[in-house]
C-alpha cells in the first residue's frame, strides 16, 4: 500500500526514539507502522469533512475533499484507535496544522511529513509553521510532490531557494534536511 511506501521514506531518515510529526493522518496507517519501528509520532488532522475545509483545499480535487461526515469520522475513530494502541509512542492532536504547530516547541522534531492541505497556499504555510519545529539536521517533507492536481511542486521548489538539495523518494515523497 501507499502508506507503506511512505512509511518507508520516512524510516530512512529518522531512528527508532526519534519523533515524526505526521501532518494529515486521515486513518493512521502510516501512524501505526511508524509506531511499530519504535519511532515517536505525533498525529495532526482535524478530520473536517471536504466541504468545511477552505476553498483553496477543496479545489484540489484531493479524495479527501470529496468525503462526507461519516467517511471522516470512521477515519478518526481509526486513528484515534491506533493512537490509544500505542500510547506512549504515539499522541494524537485533533486540530489544524497551523494551530498544531504553534503549540510546539521550536527545535523538538527529527521529521515533520506534511500530508493535509495540498493546495500551494496550505502547502507554503505548513512548511514556514513547521520548519523552525525541526531540530538542526532533521527533515521536514511530505507527499504527493509532482502530483498536478495539487500545489504541493510548486510550493516546495519555491521555499527551496533557500534551503538545501531537495531528496525525492517513493511515492511522490520528498524530503529536505535542515
Amino acid at each position: 500500500m501507499n502508506h507503506e511506501l511512505r512509511a518507508a521514506a520516512i524510516l530512512k531518515r529518522v531512528k527508532p526514539g526519534q519523533t515524526v510529526v505526521e501532518v494529515g493522518v486521515f486513518r493512521g496507517e502510516m501512524t501505526e507502522l511508524l509506531a511499530l519501528a519504535g519511532v515517536n509520532v505525533i498525529m495532526v488532522d482535524d478530520w473536517l469533512p471536504g466541504h468545511s475545509q477552505p476553498l483553496r483545499y477543496r479545489r484540489t480535487g484531493d479524495y479527501h475533499t470529496k468525503l462526507g461526515t461519516p467517511s471522516i469520522n470512521r477515519a478518526r475513530r481509526q486513528a484515534k484507535h491506533i493512537a490509544s494502541q500505542y500510547a506512549g509512542l504515539v499522541s494524537l492532536l485533533e486540530m489544524r496544522s497551523v494551530d498544531a504547530a504553534r503549540h510546539t516547541p521550536d527545535r523538538s522534531i527529527d521529521l515533520v511529513f506534511l500530508d493535509a492541505d495540498h493546495s500551494y497556499e496550505g502547502v507554503k504555510q505548513d512548511w514556514h509553521e513547521w520548519l523552525p519545529k525541526v531540530v538542526p539536521g532533521g527533515y521536514i517533507g511530505g507527499h504527493d510532490y509532482g502530483d498536478k492536481r495539487f500545489g504541493v511542486k510548486r510550493a516546495v521548489d519555491e521555499s527551496l531557494a533557500f534551503w538545501h538539495k531537495l531528496e525525492l523518494d517513493n511515492n511522490l515523497t520528498w524530503f529536505v534536511q535542515q
